[in-house]
């Protein structure tokens, strides 16, 4: 906590970290927060706070109180816990051009801020990353800061193998139906082509029997569809063809 007089200089610090006299390093949250309420993320030393600034009167502007709360990791993660951030989240700020620290960071140990430090700048659209050999969906959003000093970024990540997760299930079920379907329709197509074949291998070997003169008669039909009626059709040839030549070596005897 800080006391912070009308001239922006404190006069009390709680931790004595800030000897008494030393200039408020963010005078703008003083103006602000006479026309608004003031809550911003700030830096110092590496860590991020949160840092409330408001006015006091009694009843003319006598001063400021400032409170700063540490935002580590554990802050983070309990706010994971209380509403929808994603499992990985980072907090960072620039400590030079194109690099950024890292103050903060959720319940993910995926190092977010580095890949995409990469391309110049934290993109504030979504993109595409490769961390560690997992694929994460990012965006940086630039939290409300001082006008001095540098801002902090959240970087948060969705990582695509976990949103696709529930759907592996459902893609494997269809594949197993798929797999089911195919083979029992290979195993029904195969018994179609058997019954089918099999026929007609019985009526090719009938006709070859009657081409090389065997005209016995076949065994009854055990099928009543066209196949049948064929196998039928050639036992009635045979069986005619047999009484013909039979009849025509009776003639031809003197």
């Amino acid at each position: 906590m800080l006391l912070i007089g009308v001239d922006g200089r404190i006069e009390a610090d709680t931790t004595a970290q800030w000897p008494a006299g030393t200039a408020f390093a963010h005078a703008d949250l003083l103006d602000r927060a006479l026309q608004e309420p003031v809550a911003v993320l700030v830096t110092w030393k590496q860590r991020a706070y949160w840092m409330v600034v408001v006015p006091v009167f009694a009843p003319d502007l006598i001063g400021y109180i400032g409170a700063s709360i540490p935002v580590d990791d554990r802050v983070v993660r309990r706010l994971q816990q209380q509403s929808t951030l994603p499992k990985s989240i980072e907090l960072v700020a620039a400590d030079s051009p194109g690099n950024y620290a890292v103050l903060a960071r959720g319940s993910d140990p995926g190092r977010l801020a580095v890949p995409l430090a990469l391309r110049g700048s934290l993109p504030t659209a979504p993109v595409v990353a490769d961390v560690g050999g997992r694929e994460y969906v990012a965006q940086a959003v630039w939290l409300a800061g001082p006008e001095a000093g540098p801002r902090v970024a959240a970087v948060l990540g969705f990582s695509v193998d976990d949103a696709l997760k529930p759907y592996r299930s459902v893609g494997l079920a269809w594949a197993a139906l798929l797999a089911f379907g195919l083979s029992v329709g290979l195993t029904c197509a195969w018994l179609i082509a058997r019954s089918v074949s099999r026929p007609v291998e019985a009526l090719a070997a009938l006709a070859q029997r009657i081409a090389a003169g065997d005209y016995s008669l076949p065994p009854p039909p055990a099928r009543t569809d066209e196949l049948g009626q064929l196998a039928g059709a050639f036992g009635n040839m045979a069986h005619a063809i047999r009484e013909r030549e039979a009849h025509i070596l009776h003639q031809g005897q003197p």
